[in-house]
This record gives structure tokens, sequence and C-alpha cells, in this order.
């Protein structure tokens, strides 16, 4: 069985735009491979033609099964049987066990939701009753979260990214319908330079509206938005989050 973490959960989550389940699973296992972040042989499948929900239940028959050979070879051979993978183990030496999941929001869309989850441990502690060795795991727990939304959101056909303790990233259909679980909307979102750069002006409309919300970019490639931080006791900017929503609602 995939390696379970313990609690609440750290999760990134990002919608992609992409030909294919396939190559989006080897390409978010390599990346996540750059990180130190290993493929532990163990995934859960399903049939190709099966619908998955948020929460990993399946219209098909779910099968796991633990095999010593590379994910792409696998992912090859499951293939041939007309079965798709929705879920692998990897682990990392100080994050702990992770879970990758992909799924397809709705039928032949092209779109893919992915989402990694670890352990939240000492970030889900509240910060007030951090002592002072929580505190300092809790700070590198975030950055190491930020720096895997970083690296999934740079990656080719990402559409927008986030990131926090227990959030789901919607879907474009949850943003455009406003049917979004809002208590669990990312802390922090990850948006793609080109997407910011060729269809909007949302980071100059977040910085304009006097909200005092984080604009930074990362790179040449990802803009972060920083609704709320775990570290801080802060409250969450929803002023800022409804201008990156009505951004993404206007572009997808």
């Amino acid at each position: 069985m995939i390696e379970q973490y313990e609690g609440e959960a750290m999760t990134v989550g990002a919608l992609f735009h992409r030909d294919s389940q396939k190559s989006l699973l080897t390409d978010m296992a390599d990346a996540l491979e750059s990180m130190s972040c290993h493929y532990t042989g163990h995934v859960v499948s399903t049939q190709r033609s099966a619908q998955v929900d948020r929460w990993g239940q399946s219209t098909g028959t779910i099968r796991e099964e633990y095999s010593q050979e590379p994910l792409k070879e696998l992912q090859s051979k499951l293939g041939e049987r007309g079965e798709k993978i929705i879920r692998a183990g990897f682990k990392h030496r100080k994050a702990g066990p992770m879970i990758l999941s992909i799924r397809e929001p709705s039928t032949n869309s092209g779109y893919f939701l992915v989402d990694l989850a670890f352990a939240s441990d000492e970030l889900g502690i509240p910060v007030e009753a951090r002592k002072k060795e929580d505190r300092s795991s809790a700070k590198w727990r975030w950055r190491f979260t930020l720096k895997l939304l970083d690296l999934i959101c740079g990656a080719p056909g990402c559409l927008y990214a986030g990131a926090g303790n227990e959030v789901d990233v919607p879907t474009p259909e949850e943003i455009t319908t406003n049917k979004m679980m809002r208590q669990s909307l990312p802390a922090v979102w990850g948006l793609p330079s080109s997407l910011c750069d060729s269809r909007g002006r949302v980071t100059e409309d977040v910085l304009s509206s006097g909200c005092p919300a984080a604009v930074e970019q990362w790179n040449d490639h990802v803009t972060a938005i920083k609704i709320w931080s775990p570290l801080d006791v802060v409250p969450a900017d929803h002023d800022a989050e409804a201008i990156v929503l009505g951004f993404l609602g206007t572009v997808l």
C-alpha cells in the first residue's frame, strides 16, 4: 500500500492543460525526483474511462499495487490493460511520505488537476501554540512547500497552482460558477508569468487595490500572490483572493 502521512495534509495543487495524463504523470515524477522526493513503487490505478472525484473515489475499479519497475514502464504496462495511474507514492527524507494524485475534472476537457500531499506536522499546530522547536520546523516545511509550488507551477502546461494546509485548488468550473469551498482555498497562489503577462494584469490589480497581500516574482516563470501565511497570526487577505479568482474566471 502507498505509505500514508499522519495528521493534516500540506497540499500543493495545480491545474494543467495537457494532451495526456500519461505525460503529465511522468513529468511530475521527474520534477519531484529533482527535489529528492523519490518514487516508492506504489501506485493506485483505475480504468482509463473512469471518472475520479476530488477525494480519490473512482467510478471504476480501483487497484493498488507495488512494482520495482520504473514508473514510466509501469504506466505503459497498465495502459496496455486499459488502466491509468491516479495516485503514486513518493518519499522525502525530511518531509516524509508523499502522495501524488492526478485527475481529470471533466471528461475529455484537456484539464488535469494535480495534487501533492504530505504531512503538515508543525504547520498544523496553531501559530500561538507552537514551541520554539516547532516554529523552526514549521518554517522549514513551509519553505519546502513553496519550493514545490514554484517547481510545479513552472512546469509546461500549468495554468495556476496553490498551496496551503488542508487546501483544495478549485477547478475552472468551480471558479466560474463560484462554487468553491472558500474555507479551503490556497494560502499562496502561483501563476505562470506568461499568463499574467499575456492575459491580464492580476498582479497590478492586487498591488493597486491596497491589499496587503504580498506579490512576488519568484523567477522568470512564476508569480506568487500570498493570501495568508501559516507562519503568522495574520487574517487572510480575502480582497486579494477575490482579485485572483476574478482574474482566473476571465482567462480560463
